[in-house]
This record gives C-alpha cells, structure tokens and sequence, in this order.
C-alpha cells in the first residue's frame, strides 16, 4: 500500500482498508511490528500471499523474494511488486545480488511463480546454481535477453510438465512472437547446463561476440568450453541472419563436452556445430526441415564419442559433415550416422567398422584410404551406404584388411586428373585394392564414374561373394575405344561365388602371376554386357572355363 504523504513507522503500524464505497475491506493491525518485509540494504517489501486470508494472519504475510521489470525508483532498484502480481512476473537480472540463494547456493524457479522474464546477461555465477522446476516458463523480454552460465543451471522437466524458453509475446499476446526475440544462453568454460524436456522457441537473435562488424552468430546455445546434458529438447524458430549465416546454430559447441539425446531440431540454417576439442555424444536425435544449402550438422577435428541412431529427415542436405581426415584409433560408425569426409585415412594397425544402417559420404573427388582395417557389418535388411551427394573418388586398400558386408557402394571413380589415380592406373576405379586382403560379401559395387572400371586390384587376395558390379543404365559413348569394366587385376589371387555383371565391356580381366577360382557362375552372372573383342566378357579368353 503506497499513500502519498503518509510515512509509515519501521516499528510497525495499523492499517484500515477501505473500497470505493467506503466499506471496509481489511483491518491488519501490526502495530506491534510488521509482519514481514526486510530493513536491510534492499528494504524488500511486505507482501500478502492470500487477498481472501485476513491481514490479521501473520501467516498470511511474506518477505519479497524478487524485482520486477522496468520497475525502479529515484533510490534504484525497488524491491517490491507495486501494481502486479505477488507470484508471478519475477523479473531475473543480476540474480546473484536481487535473489535470495539458499545454503547450498541454489536458486530455485518453481512452477508456482511462473512465468519469468530474463533479462540482458542473466549471469549464473561459477559455484552457483539455478534449478528450474518441471512447468516453468522463461520469457526473454527483448531480443537482448540472454544468460551467461558460469555455475550450473538445472531444468529438468518432465514429460507433462516441460520447460520453455520463449518469447515473451507468447505470453502478453500484445505481438505475434517472431523468430530473434531473445538472444541465446552462453555456457562459459566454468558453466554447466543439465535440462530434460525443454523448450527453446523464437531464440538466436544475433550475438556479437568481437567488436568486428562481422563477428556476429544466430545461436541458441552457445557453449564455450563448458558442459551440456540435454534429453528431450525440442529447437524451433531460431532467427536467421543472411548477413551473416557463418557461425549459425541451435548448439554451437567449442571445446567442453557435448550430450545430446532423444532431441529434435527443426528447421534453421544449421542444427548442430561443434568446433575443435569438443567431446559429443548424440544419440536419438532429429534433424528436420533444414532447407539452406549448409549442412545441418557440422563437427570438428574429432570423431564423436558416440554417435547413434540419429535421424535426417526432409532437408536440402541430410548428413553431417565431419573435419577428421585421420582415423588413428579404431572407431565404430554406428546406426543413424550419415557423415560426410571430405577425405579419411585409416591409419595402420587402426580399424574403422561400420554397423548396419550407416551412411557414409565421401565429397566430391575424396578418397577412403584404408592403410589398416575396414569393416563393413551392414545387414540383408539394413545394409550400409558408402557414397557422395556428387561424385566422390574412391576406397583404396593398401596392404590393408577389409571384410565388407551388405554395403552399398556407388557413384564414385570421380578424379581431377589422371596422376591422382591410385596405384598409377591409366584407368579410374571406385574399388582400389593394393596387396590387400579383402572380402566383399553381398554387395552392390554401382555406378563407377564412366569410362573405366569397377574394381582394380594390383596383389593380395579378394573374393567376391553374392555381390553385383556394374551400371544399371546403357551407356552413350563418346568414342567406341571407350570400355566400361568390372574388375581389373594383376599379380592378384581373386575368387568370385555368385557375382552379377551388369552392363560392360568386360566383366574380369586378369594380367600377370594371376591366381583365379570362381564357383556358382552361369551365364545368368552376366547381364546387358558389351561388345568386346574377343567376344568373351572376360580376358583371358579360358579365365571361365566351364562357360
């Protein structure tokens, strides 16, 4: 209550309450002392918790626990809650001087409060935490509004109850909520941030972080050397900047650690991207709606720690591409892993298995190079996918290990020139195998880069079983001399067990100290097949005896 002239006494005072019509409403007589409120450096008012309790009940009377927005006095901040609600509207800036922290340095947002409204730089101090309760509201006030984490924030909602991060239009109605209008939450190198069913809507208006004209980034979160738990998150409606468009995403990540489970993403420039030295593990996310010619997800220089069963669905690109060209140690490729390299080098003694469901790209002209193992596990009904969004070069084995199963190789053989040809082949090839050992078990070797062949192998030891090489569409030569081929080899021992040629020149031939044995081939195996010059499809003339 606020009249004008009228200077209460701090011992306390009786108070009469009176309508318009002169009726009285209330009589609280604390004459004896106020029931509430603090005479400290803040002087935090009284407030009532109850307007149909009596004034009279001591109980019915507590201290402020907050400030309100854009309510201030000519002596500073006012804390109090003059002409709004009690409960609710807590306005959250400089938190670690207008809040009340417990002993355990804990500030808890519960649902009984809600909504909040966060301000510029809401800073959540290192050995501080902000614990958000299932059912909370927090609403940017404008497109400043930001946290800085330098403790821990904790918003663990549930599935009936979740957290959302939003505008604060979708709450006064006054304006249509617009993608920009808050800003992003920073997680600092000291900060961490846990949340389980959240919601971040309207987010990434543009943040600069230099002072250059174009050191500017449309992120939701951005963590800056810190940790992040995040399940059950759902991203929408994030601001887009076209003059900038560089360092854009809901999560942007540089160094820290990254955990990313049953999570979607929808919609934007780009989902996820992480810098260098960032520990991600992403299992079960989503990736939908992307429609920039970017890649929703981005990674640096290291390979995921775990990465599974995440899915791309409707955007203009649906893969992550991934910085790594050296594989040093063995990883696995799981499930729901569509990377894309530029180039990767599977160093000795290291060995890269790839599990069913798999996709990996190669960029246009990149190369597989396997100096240790590759594995390749797909399944019958979940095969995996070696290759490019347009043309990439090729798989090169030398002297390495290879057992690939139901795999799906196709639409490489592409080279800039003929001296980046492996093995200084005058040809170019999809498959490279240098005094290798590899099996290919069921799969399909497509749609090399014509002319040239499928396979070329120069020493080693490969067998073929159940699988189909070639094209799956006539081919209109420019020159007659050109050839389509299947498998070109020397100074090689090759098997093949049931192996479809489809739609070449010839299907095998064989140079040098070669060692051949094949079972199960008919004339079947040899589908839309070429012209060739000895009227065989293969060379020699007697490599197939039997046919």
């Amino acid at each position: 209550v606020f009249v004008e002239g009228t200077d209460f006494l701090d011992t306390g005072a009786r108070l009469v309450l009176w309508n318009s019509e002169l009726e009285k409403v209330d009589e609280p007589d604390q004459s004896a002392g106020w029931f509430a409120g603090s005479m400290d450096e803040t002087y935090r008012t009284m407030e009532r918790i109850d307007p149909i309790v009596s004034g009279n009940n001591v109980e019915n009377w507590k201290t402020n626990e907050s400030i309100r927005y854009d309510v201030r006095s000519y002596c500073g901040q006012v804390y109090g809650s003059p002409g709004q609600d009690n409960d609710h509207n807590w306005y959250l800036n400089d938190i670690a001087d207008n809040y009340i922290f417990n002993a355990s340095s804990t500030l808890v947002l519960s649902s009984e409060h809600s909504p909040y409204i966060f301000g510029h730089d809401v800073t959540v101090p290192e050995n501080y935490t902000v614990s958000i309760d299932p059912g909370v509201t927090l609403l940017g006030v404008d497109k400043n509004s930001s946290f800085i984490v330098e403790g821990l924030i904790d918003a663990k909602g549930d599935e009936n109850n979740r957290i959302v991060f939003t505008s604060i239009h979708d709450i006064n109605n006054d304006v249509e909520s617009q993608p920009g209008d808050w800003q992003n939450i920073i997680i600092k190198n000291s900060g961490v941030f846990e949340g389980s069913f959240v919601d971040f809507f309207y987010g990434g208006n543009t943040y600069r972080y230099d002072s250059c004209t174009t050191c500017g980034a449309n992120q939701v979160i951005r963590n800056e050397g810190g940790n992040i738990n995040l399940k059950n998150i759902l991203f929408e409606n994030i601001f887009i900047d076209e003059e900038i468009g560089n360092d854009d995403a809901y999560v942007w990540s540089s160094g820290g650690e990254l955990i990313l489970y049953d999570s979607i993403f929808s919609g934007g420039q780009r989902g996820l991207v992480t810098q260098s030295n960032v520990d991600i593990s992403a299992v079960g996310l989503t990736f939908l709606g992307f429609s920039s010619s970017t890649y929703p997800v981005e990674l640096g220089n290291s390979m995921p720690v775990v990465w599974k069963d995440n899915t791309f669905t409707s955007n203009t690109l649906n893969m992550a591409r991934i910085s790594v060209t050296e594989l040093e140690e063995d990883y696995t490729i799981e499930n729901g892993s569509n990377f894309l390299f530029t180039n990767l080098n599977v160093s000795l003694s290291t060995t890269l298995t790839i599990k069913p469901g798999a996709r990996l790209y190669l960029s246009s002209y990149g190369m597989l190079n396997v100096y240790g193992s590759l594995d390749v596990v797909g399944m019958i009904d979940n095969p995996v996918y070696i290759t490019s969004p347009g043309r990439f070069g090729g798989i090169y084995f030398s002297s390495a290990t290879g057992n690939l199963s139901h795999v799906n190789i196709s639409n490489g053989g592409s080279f800039r020139n003929r001296s980046t040809f492996p093995m200084h082949s005058m040809s170019s090839a999809m498959v490279w195998s240098k005094n290798s050992e590899v099996l290919f078990d069921s799969c399909s070797i497509m749609e090399s880069r014509r002319p040239g062949d499928t396979v070329r192998i120069e020493g080693g030891n490969t067998v073929f079983r159940d699988c189909i090489l070639g094209w799956k569409n006539p081919y209109d030569k420019t020159y007659l001399s050109w050839e389509d081929n299947g498998i070109w080899t020397k100074y090689s021992t090759l098997h093949l067990d049931n192996v479809t040629f489809k739609r070449m020149n010839y299907a095998v031939q064989m140079y040098k100290d070669y060692q051949f044995t094949y079972e199960n081939m008919r004339h079947s195996n040899f589908e839309n097949m070429f012209y060739s010059l000895n009227a065989k499809k293969w060379f020699p003339s007697d490599l197939f005896s039997s046919l």
